[in-house]
């Protein structure tokens, strides 16, 4: 099957194969991340500065030629609902674990996946109880925009722009396919 077909299967409302150069890394979209605008910078393993700088993420985009960018969508009663928002999240994170996986199983050897925002596995991080490494390390992965990808521009590029309303939420995954 191909993977396209078996992200839509597991749940992406969209899924399309986007060339690196399609995908665009700003250090404009890192920096929110070190100005801490959304209250998880230096808290996760898997937010900066733990994810290592753009410029090492660059260099592992090199080894890779295109990548699968997944889409979840939900209806929402209003952007107020946190928890159908954080269950979506939380849905993206196991649907790219999942393709991860299957992209493993396709001939896509060294797949990575790249899900949205902050890690949400354990709650806290146990970063924050003094914990040196991640203790889910086979689970838990980076946000694209821990690692400087434009999400919004990204998306553009590849033919899968982001709307934003009031009574939807879209959360965005990348699997990097070698």
């Amino acid at each position: 099957m191909d993977i396209r077909q078996k992200a839509r299967q597991l749940g992406a409302s969209k899924a399309l194969i986007i060339t690196k150069e399609q995908l665009v890394i700003e250090e404009a979209v890192r920096n929110a991340c070190v100005e801490n605008q959304c209250g998880h910078y230096d808290s996760n393993f898997m937010c900066p500065p733990h994810v290592g700088e753009i410029s090492h993420f660059e260099e592992v985009l090199d080894e890779y030629s295109q990548g699968l960018l997944v889409q979840v969508k939900r209806d929402i009663k209003s952007l107020e609902d946190k928890e159908a928002i954080l269950s979506l999240a939380g849905q993206l994170h196991q649907l790219v674990l999942a393709i991860e996986k299957e992209a493993k199983q396709q001939d896509y050897s060294r797949a990575k996946a790249l899900s949205a925002g902050h890690c949400k596995l354990c709650e806290p991080c146990p970063i924050n109880t003094g914990a040196d490494t991640c203790i889910k390390p086979d689970l838990a992965r980076p946000a694209m925009e821990a690692v400087g990808i434009n999400v919004v521009e990204s998306c553009r590029r590849a033919g899968a722009p982001l709307e934003f309303l009031q009574h939807e939420v879209t959360w965005v995954g990348l699997i990097l396919l070698k």
